[in-house]
């Protein structure tokens, strides 16, 4: 890819984080034997990832104004790589979140959250070099790094849970352009 001119638009909407419900599913539910296609611009995925038989994209609420996609460039100075997190809070303590945390707590996992703009950005499939190439992997996956819970302890205290994803890659969450496949 070669350097080009970034610039600011002014007065275009810039506003911050996730809205609506995130996606996430099992690694080894992604069937990645034709992977999606890679846009020429490296870093978004336009065509679909596809899922095994009978798999799905499962939805997870989040409290607005609680999710957030962040990248952080970690490394020494000629092994940079990106660390990227994925932070929403989800209300309450129900038997399901309770539930959803015990199996999910160790499991390699793809997650998107959409941003304001309406961007989908994913966790868990990456982009890696071979031969020169960038080829998308899911040797990468994301996993839940955080998922603390609280009742809290007065009436004015947030009950609920607060999760956060996390993958390393050698670039940001990409952008996701394709099918979110909710039902098998």
């Amino acid at each position: 890819m070669a350097f080009k001119d970034i610039l600011w638009t002014q007065g275009q909407d810039n506003m911050s984080g996730l809205v609506g419900d995130l996606y996430w599913i099992p690694i080894e539910d992604i069937d990645f034997s034709t992977p999606p296609v890679l846009n020429a611009d490296g870093v978004t995925i336009t065509g679909d990832i596809l899922l095994l038989a009978n798999k799905q994209w499962f939805r997870i609420y989040h409290t607005r104004g609680t999710g957030k996609i962040e990248d952080k460039l970690v490394g020494e100075a000629d092994g940079k790589s990106f660390e990227n997190l994925c932070e929403f809070k989800f209300p309450g303590d129900t038997t399901e979140l309770v539930s959803f945390k015990r199996q999910v707590k160790n499991t390699p996992l793809a997650v998107i959250g959409r941003d304001a703009q309406g961007h989908q950005r994913i966790l868990g499939i990456s982009i890696i070099q071979v031969d020169g190439d960038d080829v998308l992997t899911l040797d990468a996956p994301a996993y839940i790094e955080q998922a603390d819970g609280t009742t809290g302890s007065k009436g004015s205290d947030a009950k609920g849970h607060t999760f956060q994803v996390k993958n390393s890659a050698n670039h940001p969450p990409l952008f996701y352009e394709g099918v979110i496949t909710l039902e098998t």
